[in-house]
């Protein structure tokens, strides 16, 4: 089997790379963000972070909108999920937190 010498696999900077999750509280407008580390999307959880930072568990059916957000220099890639819109109370949120970074919400 043939090697091909100028072969090398992309792993990425992941110092650079960097996650965070968010939740916005429909009640209070506010937007909570925090960074993670782990796998899959990264602990803490939605669940376990809000509750502490809003004193009740998150609830969509109530109106709050949760997302995780991914730092792939130079831009913030900010995702809501089960489709949720991103508010604009989390995009000022990540604006602030890393001003850097051209904000694109998917």
């Amino acid at each position: 089997m043939g090697v091909e010498s100028e072969w090398e696999p992309e792993l990425g900077d992941e110092a650079t790379r960097r996650r965070w999750k968010w939740g916005w509280n429909q009640a209070t407008g506010e937007a909570t963000v925090w960074e993670v580390a782990g796998p899959g999307d990264g602990f803490p959880s939605h669940e376990t972070y809000l509750r502490t930072a809003w004193g009740r568990t998150p609830d969509t059916a109530r109106g709050d909108c949760l997302g995780f957000a991914e730092l792939d220099p130079p831009t913030l890639l900010v995702h809501g999920y089960y489709g949720a819109e991103v508010p604009g109370a989390v995009v000022a949120a990540f604006g602030a937190l890393v001003p850097t970074a051209a904000i694109a919400v998917r």
